[in-house]
């Protein structure tokens, strides 16, 4: 029942004045009125979005904090009402129904459990987290309530001091490994799926037709070179559910990416994995702002290829590449071969480095890092703090930073890259011995080591190695 906040107290008290059963000396009204069931009322405070519970004997509260009232309340028309509680852009600034003694009741006396409901009705999986930040940033009052809520939860601190439920990095991490796994075989079903949908577009087909004939397959490609009708691309992505995507946007253009790619993007269902292949697309700073954006919105891409795109130009600051790095995502393979990388935007990336969960491999060949940009990507995989706790990323794989600009055979890069490879050997076995146990090759440069700076036919074959390694990754 909800109570109207326009009502004043003379009415209220005119009402209790008509009303038999305010008459001590009616012994008859008092006894019907014990008689009648309780009602529960849900006050709804409009002003900011709290909760009143009041019980009430024939539409009259007990009017105190100390009166006893029963803890329930109506679920069902709690969520009648939610879609106007959650829309906060939207929400009406409406007088608030003060309780009797000016007490006005706090979302932070609800109980867990109602205040626990109220958070799950924000979208799940991917969106989750945005909504949930979003929410908090309304005011002091939710910010505290959704820490409050994400406290006795194992939630992880990265991407800028960012929160994340520990489940949604799971879920990332999990997709991640699954889509390495089935490398082999996405590789054959996107093949088999780009020419049965070219096949099916030729004809005519509807999007639903085309979902149906791939809707068998593991993994489902669109070649955006050859599809011309958005509409359909629009649809198509729509009825996708749960299968890993890529979108072959390579060397379309610019404007083919912006008005085909950035929008295709918001049309795919958060549970399928995307590969994003935009390499070669003369793209801009500004383009890259926008795809980010999106990645904001729909956190679904997992491999994303953007090499052959200048973004730095100059020795300036790119600040949509530090976006990239420090948007909370599932991305695992980032691809940025020669868009210009300069020291300056590879220190930024550096912060957010160490605690990354999801970036596999990271490929930075052919761009413009001198010394001082690469130590800082390597210093940031593994390091001993001011406070002497060692700060080690387990997830990344690879970092490949071949043919810069640091030169050859740098003692300098050397030495931090035995450090670093110290440092995840230790933390990834804890029982390793170090004189015959092997370093890991994370950190990948033009060479190995110093120590095996004169042995060429070891260094090509290494070299090779990681070459190989990489490309059995690469969807």
């Amino acid at each position: 029942m909800q109570i109207d906040a326009n009502i004043n107290s003379d009415a209220s008290e005119q009402a209790r004045q008509r009303n038999p059963a305010d008459n001590p000396s009616n012994s008859s009204a008092q006894s019907t009125q014990q008689n009648q069931p309780r009602m529960h009322t849900v006050v709804r405070l409009t002003d900011t979005p709290h909760w009143q519970t009041t019980s009430t004997a024939t539409g009259r509260g007990t009017g105190s904090r100390n009166s006893k009232s029963s803890a329930f309340f109506s679920l069902s028309e709690m969520e009648a009402e939610w879609s106007t509680f959650m829309l906060l852009k939207n929400r009406r600034q409406l007088a608030a129904v003060i309780a009797p003694n000016n007490l006005r009741p706090y979302f932070s006396e609800l109980p867990r459990e109602i205040k626990t409901h109220i958070f799950n009705q924000l979208p799940q999986a991917a969106f989750f987290d945005p909504a949930l930040f979003s929410l908090a940033r309304t005011g002091k009052s939710w910010s505290a309530e959704v820490k409050e809520y994400l406290a006795p939860e194992h939630v992880f601190i990265g991407f800028g001091g960012k929160l994340l439920r520990a489940e949604v990095v799971a879920s990332w991490q999990s997709r991640s490994r699954n889509l390495l796994i089935q490398t082999p075989v996405l590789r054959a079903n996107f093949k088999l799926s780009k020419a049965l949908i070219q096949q099916a577009i030729a004809d005519h087909a509807s999007a639903e037709t085309i979902a149906h004939a791939v809707s068998h397959l593991a993994g489902v490609k669109l070649n955006l070179q050859s599809i011309n009708n958005a509409a359909l691309l629009f649809e198509l992505l729509g009825k996708l559910h749960k299968q890993p995507i890529k979108l072959d946007a390579k060397t379309i253009g610019r404007e083919r990416f912006l008005q085909l790619v950035l929008p295709a993007l918001s049309h795919i269902n958060p549970d399928c994995p995307v590969v994003l292949d935009a390499s070669d697309n003369a793209l801009q700073p500004n383009d890259l702002q926008l795809l980010v954006l999106q990645i904001k919105k729909n956190p679904c891409i997992m491999h994303l290829n953007l090499s052959g795109n200048l973004f730095c130009t100059d020795r300036e600051i790119c600040q949509p590449f530090v976006a990239l790095f420090h948007t909370p995502s599932p991305l695992s393979h980032i691809y940025l071969r020669s868009t210009g990388l300069n020291n300056r935007t590879a220190c930024q990336i550096s912060k957010s480095l160490t605690n990354n969960p999801c970036l596999r491999h990271l490929d930075l060949q052919l761009n413009s890092l001198t010394q001082r940009g690469a130590l800082a990507l390597i210093n940031a995989l593994a390091f001993t703090n001011e406070a002497g706790v060692k700060q080690v990323n387990s997830a990344i794989c690879a970092l490949r930073l071949q043919n810069n600009d640091y030169g050859n055979a740098n003692l300098k890069i050397f030495s931090a890259i035995d450090t670093v490879h110290i440092l995840l050997a230790k933390a990834r076995n804890a029982q390793r011995d170090r004189l015959t146990s092997e370093l890991p090759c994370i950190v990948q440069v033009d060479g190995i080591s110093h120590a095996f700076s004169q042995f060429n036919t070891m260094q090509k074959i290494k070299l090779r190695r990681f070459d190989q390694e990489a490309k059995a990754e690469k969807l």
